[in-house]
């Protein structure tokens, strides 16, 4: 029986020994990099007297972090990933006939980010370069800290939100050694929001560019 049972455990670590090798954990990069991302309007804002005012960033740097993985599909990987940036935010009100609109005034920074969900679709190498396309969606969080508006004497207090938004970029890449260098230039897609009505404006959303160059740091040995 002890000799039975000594055979029976035996074969089943050589039949599990090659089942556990066929099983491949995916390579995981980290992706570190620094960038630039543009300005633009944020939101639409109407007072209990009646003028209205918009917010808008000014372009600023950028940081990214995130984490990418081979998918199923061939040439397809997937990325997770979050940008950070600290915006100048600018508080306009929107002229009219009898008062025309000012120059916008810089009240003080902001905190933005954005956590996006990619696939990176890759093609054809060109030179020494691996060219990639990226696109995906994701979660887009304004922090206007609140308490720096209300120092300043503003008209009104922004409340923190968060909206949806697609992503779309293009990249390449060159091995260098252990790490890839790469380059890309996106851009994120909003609806341009009207808070004081809680309605979207009917023209199409904005834009924010970025571009961003930094590492691919494999995380597999």
């Amino acid at each position: 029986m002890k000799r039975t049972f000594v055979l029976a455990a035996a074969v089943a670590v050589a039949a599990a020994h090659p089942a556990a090798a066929q099983i491949r954990i995916p390579p995981v990069r980290l992706i570190a990099g620094v960038g630039q991302v543009d300005g633009g309007p944020v939101d639409l804002y109407h007072t209990p007297t009646g003028p209205r005012y918009y917010t808008l960033h000014h372009p600023a740097t950028a940081l990214q972090l995130g984490l990418e993985t081979s998918s199923p599909i061939r040439g397809v990987d997937l990325r997770l990933n979050l940008q950070h940036s600290n915006p100048q935010l600018g508080l306009g009100q929107i002229g009219t006939m009898e008062q025309p609109a000012a120059d916008p005034a810089d009240v003080y920074r902001t905190g933005v980010n954005t956590l996006t969900l990619d696939a990176a679709i890759h093609l054809p190498r060109v030179l020494d370069s691996s060219p990639y396309l990226l696109a995906g969606a994701g979660i887009k969080h304004f922090d206007f800290k609140q308490s720096y508006f209300r120092d300043s004497n503003q008209p009104f207090v922004p409340e923190d939100r968060s909206q949806a938004v697609a992503h779309l970029g293009l990249g390449t890449a060159w091995n260098v050694g252990r790490y890839d260098l790469f380059v890309e230039g996106s851009a994120l897609l909003t609806r341009f929001r009207d808070p004081s009505s809680g309605n979207f404006d009917p023209i199409p959303g904005r834009r924010e560019w970025s571009f961003t160059a930094g590492l691919k740091i494999p995380l597999h040995r």
